[in-house]
């Protein structure tokens, strides 16, 4: 991983090292300044070993969780990386035709070698190129006669054997350079990965086919996978041997370039010589009149917004030099070679899809397609990108999910230093008493929190290490069901190692340092005496003074060199240098805006607690959220609306406190009020709010940010409404206890502690209640879409068996080839149909939006029409009302086709890249259609056809393969296809679904020498939702990491509670409690806490998750989705937190039991 969050890593490690070093010198100077506060400080750290301990434990939690994501990142990242440099080799760019030819074929084109022979000779005198390589590929069905194993698609590999010096060689498995030079025509190497298909090593038998028949090879070695070798089942013969039989003498495919150097290090050449390839191989007559086209003002514009939103560095940067090309005076190689671009070519047309540029964009597609002769594919770095942003995007995605977590650890970590505070009162307040500040209060916890957060984040990162490898190992067993040749390789990089550290020291440092901040306001009598008191003064600052501190903000770093000079001029060297030092730490400027922005909130903080400016705030972002279009976010709304009704309670509370309504009937109603209302909003369902809202609320888009925000806001709203109604449970109790005389006394007292603290008692029930929350939420989402919504049949329109062949020796009638085959019975079958996926753009034409959109078109043979089972969401009017009816229709006529549901809204495709909405004219939850006149373009010619469509299937056979497709009458393509197109694809309908394995295993025998191919759709769906569950469940694994903060909670407060509560219980032992009452208090007192926050996380997760569960299934059409909840799953998890909350209580609540009534009772 070399990014995140768009920031280099190397560049993000030495941001947080200087950061924390910068730290830690503030710490060592703070030490040699006041060496009495560092005693203070961390004096308890070695008095208390079991205390630290804990404590330690509970700082480590967010560092673990942060060090295991960004570890899971790093190895996904490098796994591809290998993948790919290993996969390559010093294959560093490669060449093709750009142009359609006649005598290509589908899927393939090709290049003359007297094309090739002249850039061979342009390019020998260039030193940054060392090897070029003409190269002829094809897949081919090929057997082991032997063995009886087959593979429908190896790759065939024509080479020049005398070129391959400049690609350093090639290596047998066994070790040693393998000898191609002596390859005879019925000779072949094979790599490793064929070898294990078919079972053959080196003299044995190969067999492949071809259109004109068997061709037989010996294989003479098995080669090392990697480079020209690849990484997929192949076998390599000599360049004319491949050229003579597939009758394409003087053809090749594709031409080959190694960077000079080795594997990686020619990688760092790519980008200047793709660059100068790209400019040899344009016609710059072309490119000069295509900047002059698109130097339009109108273009220029939009390309600049293109820009300004495309995600990815290199994305912008290739737009950049495109708009900085167009505006230059003359044609620029830059500029030529960003148009060579196919990626940049695509953006500029579809840029160009609009009304006031359809002229411009007629014109473009013609300059485009006469542009480049060759199209240059930057192959190593695509992928080497690409593995960066998956990298990236893993390491975001675990961020985001446990965000929860690391949130319930940042206020573990305050909750920690508040119980810390509580007990060292006394202390602090006689430290007060005899002269000490505020600043030596706040020094002494920064000392003892530094010394905690140094041994923590070492111990986190090294477990958050250790939880990856677990992780890398469950995902290494799910891509192992569906994709054999890919395993991670466990890596981590000093960067990822340096950052997690920082990032959960830095995390941990300032978490610490807002805690010692609050605690050291307290009244001086009051912590001497050891009274009860507000943490936050009675009395805050006055405006004109929390104003003067918001100047002394923005000008620190000066004032601090001021000091320094007049500690300078006293010859004070010290001072000097320290207030240099922290000039020096403010002018970094991260620092400088931090606490900038913290005067600027204690600034307008008494107006945050007035109500009316977080009114203010919540109206405004909710306001941002539907007018602005980049802010329409649900998330967003949904926190503006929260805030909003907070500052509507904050304020109703500041205005009815001037009666004479008692403050804590006062507190209580507003609270409550407001709790009840922010629940009540997000527990409505969006039919409701859409019903209540209209239009105000129709273009909000969700994502995982709504989760975290309404978690947030659910589950503070929640307590906040149960700590203000705390006395209700508490004379609950008290009736519900009424009769158990022996126990009621032990309840009572056990719940009476917590609910008098309603702090750290609400801060406790955050942490668990939030956490919780999050896994019930995963749980449910696991289960509901984890499970097959319908039947196989239903999801792939009434199929059984898939059955692929190679497209170089396709199946004339496959219906006639069966009958003619002993182990395959034609009566076994309901239906056969065939078709082919082929890339294809498409537009309304009476649209407002001209843009082209890609899609799949799938081009099916009348069988297919005939015996599909498609169910239909909506049929266009003249057409008939039922699927027989379409389908007759579209074989009567091949003009008409049918689109699947999911092109009706905006979606994602398999890469996960944003899809937006195809089609305009009718939605998916219309009555009823009209007939849609579209147009359909093949993309490499250019060559367009009018098609009407007439019905759009239901989105619930997304999940049988037509997802984000297009179906039609395969005569409705060739039309316009630059070749003929073979059917590749056939579906079989069994009569008997027990023997569809059998039957598949005879298709694909039957039929070896067409390549075929044979799945059963049943297992396929089965392992793709296996695969998502394993998915879903390595996630909520590590979301529940989370569990272990709140768990660690309970056990900081129950040992802060034992030595806080001594003489309570000492007087409680006096009284007549027995040992194991108190234990078994101490015990109620933790299960109060932690099954409260089981119940609220569990309730407000249910909610949420039912809410999510009905919109996605309105949203998406699919009525088949039932809610489901895994009771036996959150069993077992709420079952496990209790017993290891009660686990974490226990040595306590042991410990509390035994102590002595006299001895609790002298006085400390």
């Amino acid at each position: 991983m070399e990014k995140l969050f768009g920031v280099p890593l190397p560049t993000l490690m030495f941001v947080l090292s200087g950061i924390f070093i910068v730290t830690m010198l503030i710490v060592i100077a703070m030490a040699l300044r006041n060496p009495v506060m560092l005693k203070l400080g961390i004096r308890p750290i070695s008095r208390r070993p079991g205390m630290t301990a804990l404590i330690i434990i509970g700082v480590m939690l967010s560092t673990i969780i942060i060090s295991a994501a960004f570890g899971t990142a790093d190895t996904l990242s490098y796994s591809i990386r290998d993948i790919g440099i290993n996969g390559l080799g010093t294959i560093d760019e490669i060449v093709i035709s750009a142009r359609a030819q006649e005598g290509d074929q589908f899927g393939q084109s090709f290049i003359s070698m007297e094309r090739y022979e002249e850039i061979r000779d342009d390019l020998a005198g260039d030193d940054r190129i060392d090897g070029i390589m003409p190269q002829f590929t094809q897949n081919v069905p090929a057997v082991n006669p032997t063995e009886d194993l087959s593979e429908g698609q190896l790759n065939l590999l024509g080479i020049d054997p005398s070129l391959l010096g400049g690609f350093g060689g090639m290596k047998l498995a066994s070790g040693g350079a393998a000898d191609l030079q002596g390859l005879r025509s019925n000779e072949t190497f094979i790599n490793e990965d064929a070898s294990e298909e078919l079972d053959l090593q080196s003299g044995g038998e190969l067999e492949i086919y071809v259109e004109d028949g068997t061709e037989r090879f010996a294989v003479k070695g098995v080669l090392e996978d990697g480079g020209f070798a690849g990484i997929s089942p192949t076998m390599i013969i000599s360049l004319e041997r491949a050229q003579e039989m597939f009758d394409r003498s003087g053809q090749i495919t594709s031409i080959i370039i190694s960077n000079r150097g080795d594997q990686l290090t020619g990688n760092e050449l790519s980008d200047e010589v793709t660059k100068d390839l790209r400019v040899k191989f344009t016609d710059r007559e072309t490119a000069s009149r295509l900047k002059d086209l698109l130097n339009d003002d109108v273009f220029l514009k939009a390309l600049e917004l293109e820009r300004d939103t495309a995600v990815g560095d290199d994305k912008k940067e290739e737009l950049t030099k495109l708009l900085t090309g167009i505006r230059a005076p003359d044609l620029t190689d830059d500029l030529v070679a960003v148009l060579a671009d196919v990626e940049i070519s695509e953006d500029v047309q579809n840029i160009l899809d609009s009304d006031d540029m359809r002229d411009i964009q007629r014109e473009a597609t013609t300059l485009f397609s006469e542009l480049a002769e060759m199209n240059v594919l930057d192959i190593k770095n695509d992928i080497l990108r690409g593995a960066e942003q998956a990298g990236t995007a893993i390491s975001v995605f675990f961020l985001t999910f446990s965000t929860f977590s690391i949130a319930s650890g940042i206020l573990l970590i305050f909750l920690i230093f508040v119980l810390l505070a509580g007990a060292r009162k006394s202390e602090m307040g006689m430290a007060r008493a005899v002269g000490a500040k505020r600043r030596n209060l706040i020094e002494m916890f920064v000392f003892e929190g530094t010394a905690y957060a140094l041994v923590s984040a070492a111990i986190g990162v090294l477990l958050g290490l250790a939880v990856s490898a677990l992780m890398v190992g469950t995902l290494n067993s799910i891509f192992s069901s569906f994709e054999d040749d890919f395993t991670l390789q466990l890596h981590f990089t000093l960067p990822t190692i340096v950052v997690s550290y920082c990032l959960g020291m830095i995390i941990t440092f300032a978490t610490v340092g807002i805690s010692a901040y609050r605690v050291s306001y307290l009244n001086i009598v009051a912590a001497v005496r050891n009274l009860p008191e507000n943490l936050v003064p009675v009395d805050p600052p006055g405006f004109l003074s929390r104003l003067l501190d918001v100047v002394k903000g923005i000008f620190r770093p000066f004032l601090f060199l001021w000091r320094a000079l007049r500690f300078l001029i006293r010859r004070d060297f010290v001072p000097a240098v320290l207030h240099v030092i922290f000039a020096l730490v403010w002018l970094t400027l991260i620092v400088w805006v931090v606490d900038i922005l913290i005067q600027l909130f204690k600034l307008v903080w008494p107006y945050l607690l007035q109500g009316w400016l977080l009114f203010v705030i919540g109206a405004g972002l909710t306001t941002a959220s539907v007018l602005v279009p980049p802010l329409e976010r649900a998330a967003l709304f949904g926190g503006g609306v929260s805030l909003a009704l907070a500052g509507i309670g904050l304020s109703a509370r500041a205005f009815l406190a001037r009666g004479d309504m008692s403050p804590a009937l006062l507190d209580r109603i507003v609270f409550t009020t407001t709790g009840i209302a922010i629940l009540v909003f997000w527990a409505l369902p969006s039919s409701i709010l859409e019903t209540l809202l209209g239009d105000i609320v129709d273009d909000l888009q969700g994502d995982v940010d709504i989760m975290f925000v309404s978690g947030i806001a659910m589950v503070g709203a929640a307590v906040w409404t149960v700590m203000y109604n705390a006395d209700l449970i508490l004379q609950g109790l008290h009736f519900i206890t009424s009769r158990l005389r022996q126990l009621r006394p032990v309840l009572v007292t056990a719940i009476a502690y917590p609910l008098s603290s309603k702090f750290r008692t609400g801060l406790t029930l955050a942490m668990f209640a939030l956490v919780i929350f999050t896994l019930t939420v995963m749980s449910v989402l696991t289960d509901t879409f984890g499970t097959q919504f319908v039947e196989t049949r239903v999801a792939t329109g009434g199929w059984d068996i898939e059955g692929s062949v190679n497209f170089t020796t396709p199946i004339d009638d496959i219906r006639s080839e069966i009958n003619g085959i002993d182990n395959v019975d034609i009566s076994s079958f309901e239906a056969i149909g065939g078709y082919t996926q082929i890339p294809m753009q498409v537009r309304e034409i009476e649209a407002d939006d001209q843009e082209w959109n890609g899609l799949r078109f799938l081009a099916a043979d009348d069988g297919y029409l005939e015996s599909s089972e498609y169910d239909f969401k909506l049929i266009a009017d003249g057409y008939g009302s039922t699927t027989e009816d379409v389908f007759e229709a579209m074989r009567d006529d091949p003009s008409l086709v049918v689109i699947s549901g999911s092109l009706l809204s905006d979606t994602q495709g398999e890469q996960g890249e944003q899809i937006s909405r195809v089609f305009h004219e009718v939605g998916y939850d219309d009555e009823s259609m009209s007939p849609i006149e579209i147009e359909l373009r093949e993309p490499n010619t250019r060559v367009e056809t009018t098609l009407t469509v007439i019905g759009v299937i239901d989105r619930v056979h997304d999940t049988g393969f037509v997802g984000l497709g297009m179906i039609g009458s395969k005569t409705a393509v060739d039309e316009i296809a630059p070749f003929p197109i073979p059917i590749t694809t056939y579906r079989f309908r069994v009569n008997d679904l027990d023997k569809s394995k059998d039957i598949a295993r005879n298709i694909e025998r039957a039929f070896l020498e067409n390549g075929m191919q044979t799945v059963v759709l049943e297992e396929v769906l089965k392992e793709n939702l296996a695969a998502l569950r394993g998915f879903f469940r390595l996630f909520t694994g590590f979301m529940a990491l989370g569990l272990f903060v709140g768990i660690a909670a309970l056990g900081v407060v129950s040992t802060r509670a034992v030595v806080e509560r001594r003489q309570q219980i000492g007087m409680l032992r006096a009284v007549g409690y027995r040992r194991g009452m108190i234990q078994l208090s101490f015990l109620i007192e933790s299960s109060f806490v932690a099954v409260l926050g089981i119940i609220i996380g569990t309730v407000l997760g249910l909610v949420l998750s039912y809410n999510a569960v009905i919109d996605i299934r309105d949203e998406e059409g699919l009525d088949t989705i039932q809610y489901a909840i895994p009771w036996i799953q959150m069993i077992v998890i709420l079952g496990v937190t209790y017993f290891f909350s009660l686990l974490a209580t226990y040595i306590p609540a042991r410990q509390a039991s035994k102590v002595y009534p006299a001895e609790a009772l002298r006085y400390e």
